[in-house]
């Protein structure tokens, strides 16, 4: 996966410096960072919104039914949260669109349970769902093994709504003022 979102990445962009980001699955843009340093190339910011490395999980014991659970309860959120707006032509979309989720989700964790990471020689920004960090899990030691720098920032939210419009009324101008104080080359 690193490999294909780099050489597409590196098509728009040939040369650095690169600005990073990643949710969730943000190891893979820590990954790219990892390879683009090893090329010799530029990372000038590299965020993770509640991300993880893998090698510090237990992604054995996910199974596909509990991302098809998960998808499900999901989409009945959705769901409840479209209210009358979705149509018998939408719903049909709907679901088409949520196999596609579960498919990816369980890709996901068959890619996460086979992970290791490298160390990134540059500071990484931790934006941080803190309702959804396992309790005693010391994010610093974590991430420690595998970036140089880790400035943290932390969110009143769940993992899956820290990417919600209401969150990013929050990150957005916090990430914007970091982005500007990069100064870039």
């Amino acid at each position: 996966m690193i490999d294909q979102h780099l050489a597409a990445m590196r098509q728009i962009q040939p040369v650095g410096p690169y600005r990073l980001m990643g949710y969730s699955l943000g190891v893979i843009a820590h990954g790219i960072a990892v390879h683009l340093q090893a090329m010799g190339e530029s990372v000038s910011f590299l965020g993770l919104l509640d991300a993880y490395p893998p090698d510090e999980q237990d992604w054995s014991g996910a199974t596909e039914e509990e991302a098809e659970q998960e998808v499900a309860r999901e989409k009945a959120q959705f769901m409840n949260e479209a209210g009358e707006v979705i149509e018998e032509q939408a719903d049909n979309a709907t679901d088409a669109m949520f196999e596609d989720i579960v498919a990816n989700y369980a890709d996901s964790i068959r890619h996460l349970s086979q992970a290791k990471n490298r160390r990134f020689n540059g500071e990484a920004v931790l934006f941080v769902a803190d309702r959804t960090v396992p309790q005693g899990m010391d994010i610093e030691a974590t991430w420690s093994p595998y970036v140089a720098g880790l400035t943290q920032h932390h969110f009143d939210y769940l993992h899956e709504d820290i990417m919600s419009p209401q969150a990013l009324l929050e990150l957005g101008p916090l990430m914007n003022d970091i982005i500007k104080g990069l100064g870039d080359e």
